[in-house]
């Protein structure tokens, strides 16, 4: 297997993605807020109504502190805020007190994300049409949200893609050195970090995703299906479990801060009976560790909604607000209603009209229109697996998008906190939607050249 490293498209990708952000987000912050529309900027060019203004303001406040009293006041997460810390680590760094200083180290970050999705798409297309099916990340107009204000998505986004292509790399290697194991699990450990340091509960998301990775690993070892290359070593399988136990490090981690910010009050959920598994021995107690783990999911996941609705009670985006979980079941018959907001929401009745928070309106049109693309180009999924070659790779990058986008959907009820959340999944469905008709046209194209 080659070292785990980003080839020269990918860093061109990189590259490109990179001056693309920097560029929008100044342009944003120096012209677009304080001259072409100032009703809607609340000062150096932060969009008013977002918490990109307090993370401001706190990071001043901040900085002045450390001026004061010495790196010693300084801390990474003030508030369970990173934007917050490392903005003030910038503004005390080069004396200026702005929040265009932080664009490098946003485009940055987006540009790792891009330089990810692409190598993603590489494993399963040609270099031209992974650089296609790269585009709606880095033109789609919501992204400049993400980089172009003090954002917690850019961080998460970089890290969760990271992740992700360590598992779609694993799924086309074969035989791992010792150095490469080395570079896989420090990609792992990176992207968790950057994912966990902004919002610690999304690592349990890429851990319910990771895991359904390595469990489709085993089956596909077991049965030898999805043309799973023979002569993996017991190097490749020490790196994925080093990998997921990376990632289950973090999942365990407190982060000592209540990730919401709202009161969120103990759920009571009805306990499950499990009658007559005392004294069965193993078969009994596995019962019951599955029922209490299934009650906690349940509890952890009720608690969070609750949040979320709570936290943006006087939202315009609201869906599904009062739709709450009193066991597994009820979860379970939500997820195809769950995976319906993810994918397609925000709805076409919903772009239009005015909204709530200052600029909703024209957010509104501008995601009216990615959406009517997404509509477009989703379909194309359908295409991939019509094809033999690639088709495990295709199921595994299909899977580390649906897993996520499904559970933001089943706690997330603000369909603009949710668009955003589910930006960096979102965006490897359209890729892959992208990548399904390149290769419907390409096919089509030779039967017709072949057609005398």
């Amino acid at each position: 297997m080659r070292n785990f490293t980003l080839g020269s498209g990918a860093q061109g990708v990189f590259a490109l993605a990179f001056f693309y952000a920097l560029s929008v987000g100044l342009l944003i912050q120096w012209v677009l807020l304080p001259v072409l529309m100032p009703g809607l900027d609340a000062g150096h060019g932060l969009l008013k109504g977002g918490d990109w203004v307090r993370f401001h303001q706190e990071a001043v406040l901040l900085a002045e502190r450390i001026h004061h009293g010495g790196w010693a006041v300084w801390e990474l997460r003030p508030q369970g805020n990173a934007p917050i810390g490392t903005a003030a680590a910038f503004y005390a760094l080069t004396g200026v007190s702005k929040p265009w200083v932080l664009m490098p180290l946003n485009a940055g970050l987006f540009a790792v994300g891009a330089g990810c999705l692409y190598s993603i798409f590489a494993c399963i297309a040609s270099s031209r049409l992974a650089f296609i099916a790269t585009l709606p990340y880095l033109m789609f107009p919501s992204a400049a949200m993400i980089y172009g204000q003090m954002h917690k998505d850019a961080w998460s986004i970089a890290g969760s893609l990271l992740v992700n292509l360590v598992w779609v790399r694993f799924a086309v290697s074969g035989k791992l050195s010792w150095r490469s194991l080395l570079n896989q699990v420090a990609f792992v450990l990176v992207g968790v970090w950057l994912v966990w340091v902004v919002r610690p509960y999304l690592v349990k998301v890429l851990f319910a995703a990771s895991a359904l990775v390595v469990l489709m690993f085993v089956v596909r070892a077991i049965f030898r299906l999805g043309g799973l290359r023979e002569g993996h070593t017991v190097r490749w399988w020490l790196g994925i479990v080093l990998c997921l136990m990376s990632i289950v490090f973090f999942a365990k981690l407190q982060s000592g801060v209540n990730v919401l910010e709202v009161a969120t009050p103990e759920v009571a959920t009805p306990e499950v009976a499990t009658p007559g598994v005392e004294g069965i021995g193993l078969v009994g107690r596995l019962a019951e560790s599955v029922m209490a783990q299934s009650n906690n999911f349940v509890s952890g996941v009720v608690g969070a909604r609750h949040g979320f609705a709570t936290l943006y009670l006087h939202a315009g985006s609201n869906i599904d607000t009062g739709v709450q979980f009193d066991s597994f079941a009820d979860m379970l018959r939500y997820v195809p209603r769950a995976l319906q907001i993810g994918l397609f929401a925000p709805f076409p009745e919903m772009w239009g009209g005015a909204g709530v928070s200052p600029g909703a309106d024209r957010m509104r049109l501008l995601a009216g229109f990615e959406m009517a693309l997404a509509y477009l180009l989703l379909p194309g999924i359908v295409l991939v697996f019509m094809r033999r070659e690639h088709s495990g790779t295709s199921a595994i990058i299909l899977s580390q998008a649906l897993v996520p986008i499904i559970l933001l959907a089943l706690v997330v009820c603000n369909v603009g906190t949710l668009y955003r959340m589910r930006y960096c999944y979102w965006q490897i469905l359209i890729g892959l939607g992208v990548i399904g008709w390149g290769i419907g046209f390409q096919r089509w194209n030779a039967r017709g050249r072949k057609t005398p």
